[in-house]
């Protein structure tokens, strides 16, 4: 068995990035994983477009490649 017939190729991101709620800043720091490798320029447009009351994008770094089971991601 290929690990290709298990496993689906991820690529994980730190990233960190305020948002302003009810005139509070709160900063967000997470890793997230996607399922292709992308510029941090791609990445910094994804945040703002895919989390809400965004204004100001910390940080963006590249962390590691990791394998996602296709049994759970079937979907993706």
């Amino acid at each position: 068995m290929r690990i290709e017939d298990k496993w689906l190729d991820g690529f994980m991101y730190y990233i960190e990035f305020e948002v302003e709620v009810q005139n509070t800043r709160k900063l967000v720091r997470k890793s997230i994983i996607l399922h292709e490798e992308l510029k941090k320029e791609e990445v910094f447009r994804m945040i703002q477009k895919n989390f809400a009351h965004v204004k100001k994008i910390n940080w963006i770094d590249y962390y590691d490649e990791v394998l996602l089971d296709k049994g759970v991601f079937k979907n993706s």
